[in-house]
């Protein structure tokens, strides 16, 4: 078992302009959903640990849901760190055997927090594969047009994609304009998503094949987008 972790244009003015946007567009608060219907079941990763503000990013730690049973996987082990039975009461999640709680916040079906209190909490995402090796993400997997699903803004979202193209640019459209606000060249390697010129470093978590969370590890350390791609 093993670890997985926008052109410039002529003119200062524009240079300018794209920066603010994209300052626009990568930060933020979080928007909430409803959770009362909480899917738990599958292999997630966990991602954070934030504790009063404070993000960790977390090396390498899975928990499985399966059977009614919560299983902890830290380092690589095949044993697990923790084991407990488990149930969901009230969007909390329970776990028996070792007298712990969490109130789970569901973020969408493949992003959830679980908060042992207000501002300490780790969060996990779905991960692809079962078993917890590690995700083979193909060099052209981004390519195309891929629709902002979620990401954690306090302004709105809807309408909003990224484009991939072959070339290595990435543009960000808003509001499902075919004008981009901005644009710039990108690099995918081993794993991690980085846009030049604007200090953007992301791992990329394929969920399916439509499917992809990015975590972020600069400005916004610990920030979720998850894209949906467009047909």
């Amino acid at each position: 078992m093993k670890r997985k972790g926008f052109f410039i244009v002529g003119g200062i003015v524009i240079a300018i302009a794209i920066t603010f946007m994209l300052v626009f567009v990568f930060s933020g608060n979080d928007k909430k959903i409803d959770n009362t219907s909480i899917q738990m079941d599958g292999t997630w990763k966990v991602v954070t640990y934030v504790n009063n503000g404070e993000v960790s990013i977390v090396e390498n730690e899975f928990m499985v849901f399966d059977n009614e049973t919560a299983n902890d996987y830290r380092d690589g082990n095949d044993i697990p760190y923790a084991s407990s039975k488990y149930v969901l009461e009230n969007n909390e999640l329970i776990l028996q055997d070792i007298s712990r709680k969490y109130i789970v916040d569901q973020k969408t079906a493949n992003y959830i927090c679980l908060y042992e209190k207000k501002d300490v909490y780790m969060a996990l995402i779905r991960y692809r594969n079962a078993d917890m090796t590690d995700v083979e993400i193909e060099q052209d997997f981004l390519i195309g047009k891929w629709n902002i699903a979620y990401r954690n803004s306090s302004q709105p979202y809807a309408g909003d994609y990224l484009l991939f193209e072959e070339n290595g640019n990435i543009s960000q459209y808003k509001a499902g304009s075919e004008q981009a606000v901005a644009t710039s060249q990108y690099i995918q390697e081993k794993g991690h998503l980085v846009v030049d010129g604007f200090n953007k470093d992301m791992i990329i978590y394929p969920v399916s094949n439509d499917t992809v969370i990015l975590l972020e590890l600069s400005a916004d350390k610990g920030s979720i987008w998850e894209l949906k791609k467009a047909n």
